[in-house]
C-alpha cells in the first residue's frame, strides 16, 4: 500500500524547507520510500509570488487517509506554515495528499485523488519519475500519459536529482478497483 504527497516551498531557502518538511513528515511516523527530483515551477494563480521548488514523495504503508492528512498538516505547522483558506501566499512548506492506494474520496476535508493534480505539470512531472505506470483512479490513464497529454503554459524545470537516500526504488503495481 502506498500514498503520494506533493511537496513544495516558495519561501526562503526552498530546498532547505523541503528537507525540513520531509524530516517533519518522518517525525510524524511516515515512511518515505521514494522521492522525485526537485523541480522549479512558476506559481499558479498569482504570478507575483516567488517560484516554487516541488517534489513528490511516496509513503509506504501509510496510515488512514485522514491520519495521513493530519500528519501532512502537522509537518506544515512544524515548518511554520499557516494555512489561510482561499489566500495564495508564500509557503515555507506545503504538503498535499495526491493519491492514496487507488482510492477515491470526496470529503470536505480531503479529496483523493487531488482534484487539480491532472492539470498541474509541477505535480505530474515529479510524480511520473517515481510512478509513471501508476493508473490515476478516476482518469483511468497512467501518470506518464496524463503528463504527456497535458497542454499547459505552466513552466517547470528539473532543478536537482532526488536525495540519494530517497531515490525511487520501484513502483507499486496497483490499478483502481
Amino acid at each position: 500500500m502506498h500514498a503520494y504527497l506533493g511537496l513544495g516551498s516558495n519561501r526562503g531557502d526552498r530546498g532547505a524547507w523541503l528537507r525540513a518538511g520531509i524530516a517533519a513528515l518522518q517525525n510524524e511516523g511516515l515512511h518515505i520510500d521514494a522521492s522525485s527530483s526537485l523541480w522549479l515551477s512558476e506559481p499558479v494563480g498569482d504570478d507575483t509570488l516567488p517560484w516554487f521548488v516541488n517534489c513528490v514523495v511516496r509513503i509506504a504503508r501509510p496510515p488512514s487517509p485522514e491520519a495521513l492528512l493530519r500528519a501532512a498538516l502537522a509537518a506544515e505547522q512544524r515548518c511554520g506554515r499557516t494555512r489561510q483558506p482561499g489566500v495564495l501566499s508564500a509557503r515555507t512548506f506545503d504538503a498535499d495528499v495526491l493519491l492514496y492506494d487507488g482510492r477515491v474520496m470526496d470529503d470536505p476535508e480531503l479529496q483523493v485523488p487531488h482534484p487539480r493534480m491532472c492539470e498541474r505539470r509541477f505535480v505530474l512531472n515529479p510524480l511520473a519519475e517515481i510512478a509513471m505506470n501508476l493508473v490515476h483512479p478516476t482518469a483511468g490513464r497512467s501518470i506518464a500519459a496524463l503528463r504527456d497529454e497535458l497542454h499547459s503554459p505552466e513552466r517547470v524545470w528539473l532543478l536537482a536529482p532526488a536525495p540519494a537516500a530517497l531515490s525511487p526504488r520501484h513502483e507499486p503495481d496497483w490499478t483502481p478497483a
